[in-house]
């Protein structure tokens, strides 16, 4: 299991310093509003992996289902969140 944190002056795109998609099967990924890229979250999610980033302010993102900790689907309703 690999583990690092890359740090460096503010003056380029975060984008570059996130880590390949492909070795974060099993694996929580924690992102700000500037890693914000749907593609790259979905490849997260195709990996086996999991994400959560704070969203920028103009995103409404669709809810499609909630499941809880047991994976019993609680909501199936296409809705927005704003």
């Amino acid at each position: 299991m690999a583990h690092y944190i890359a740090l460096d002056a503010d003056k380029e795109s975060e984008k570059s310093y996130r880590p390949s998609e492909k070795g974060l099967k099993e694996t929580l990924v924690m992102m700000d509003a500037g890693y914000f890229d749907i593609g790259y979250l979905e490849k997260i999610s195709q990996s086996g992996g999991f994400f959560v980033v704070r969203e920028k302010a103009n995103i409404n993102l669709l809810v499609v289902a909630i499941y809880n900790e047991m994976g019993l689907k609680l909501f199936h309703k296409v809705m927005k969140l704003k």
